[in-house]
This record gives C-alpha cells, sequence and structure tokens, in this order.
C-alpha cells in the first residue's frame, strides 16, 4: 500500500473512532478502527507505522476536539481566525503520542495475537503518557466532567 492511501485510511479510522464518543456514541466503531489500524501498521516500517499512527491520531484529535473552536467565536471579531489553526495545531501536536505508540509497535516486528497484545500495550502507554505526564488532555471527554464539577459547586 502506497504512503498517501495508508495516510488517508488512517486518518479515517481515527475520525471514524471518534464517533465512539458522545454524542454519538457508537462504541462498537473502536474495535473496528482500532483492529483496521493494527491490520494497516503490522509489517511496515517504523517510519510508515508512526506515519500512520500520526494520521490517526489528527483524525481522532481534529474531529474529536474540534470543540474548542467554539471558544474563539466568543469574540469573533477580533479571535475567530485562530480557531482554525490552534485546533488544527493541537491535534497535530497531540497526534504525536499515537504515532510513537505506532513506531514502537512496528519495532516489535510482532505479529498475530502476541501483536495485538502488543500494540495495545503500546497505545495504552501512549494514552497515559498523553492524558497524565505531558498534556492532560483527555480526547474530548473533559466536558462532562467540567460540568459535573460546575453542578457540584453551584450546589
Amino acid at each position: 500500500m502506497s504512503g498517501i492511501i495508508l495516510t488517508f485510511c488512517a486518518f479515517g479510522l481515527g475520525a471514524l473512532a471518534v464517533l465512539a464518543l458522545p454524542p454519538f456514541s457508537l462504541p462498537v466503531l473502536l474495535p473496528v478502527a482500532f483492529g483496521a489500524l493494527y491490520l494497516l501498521t503490522v509489517g511496515e516500517s517504523r517510519m510508515r507505522a508512526g506515519l500512520a499512527g500520526w494520521a490517526f491520531g489528527v483524525g481522532f484529535f481534529l474531529f474529536g476536539l474540534s470543540w474548542i473552536a467554539e471558544s474563539f467565536f466568543v469574540d469573533a471579531e477580533r479571535f475567530g481566525w485562530m480557531a482554525v489553526p490552534a485546533v488544527a495545531g493541537l491535534a497535530a501536536g497531540l497526534a504525536l503520542f499515537p504515532a510513537a505508540a505506532m513506531a514502537a509497535f512496528a519495532w516489535s516486528r510482532t505479529k498475530g495475537v502476541s501483536g495485538a497484545l502488543i500494540f495495545a500495550v503500546c497505545w495504552s502507554v501512549s494514552e497515559w503518557l498523553r492524558g497524565t505526564m505531558l498534556t492532560g488532555v483527555d480526547s474530548g471527554r473533559g466536558q462532562d466532567r467540567i460540568t459535573r464539577i460546575s453542578v457540584a459547586a453551584a450546589s
């Protein structure tokens, strides 16, 4: 598979994975998206697998964090122009974590059930690093936590 097709497929799978989150809440799509990402990256070089992981992450974060753009339109005349570059830049930066996960997975050169387990471990470690140590961004699921905290504080 050519690099361009690999990249676009991975991007689409990342966008598909967003549909598992609210408000769509279609969690059956997660195994489809991650299973297809596994099949796309198994046997690939670290560079190509990392590129596929980055494209998956961009698709996931671009659509999953698009709600952040709304804050720029509070004063759209002054800040509206920043919405697209801010969300795109955030998505591209956060996508480095899935890229590292897929590059680490490709480095293992493992296939089959053990490869799937290594895939899951690499992904889990990169998610833990992204969510706790370096950014704290939780892939868009934090809105309901913020709402619950706000409601509890108001009570």
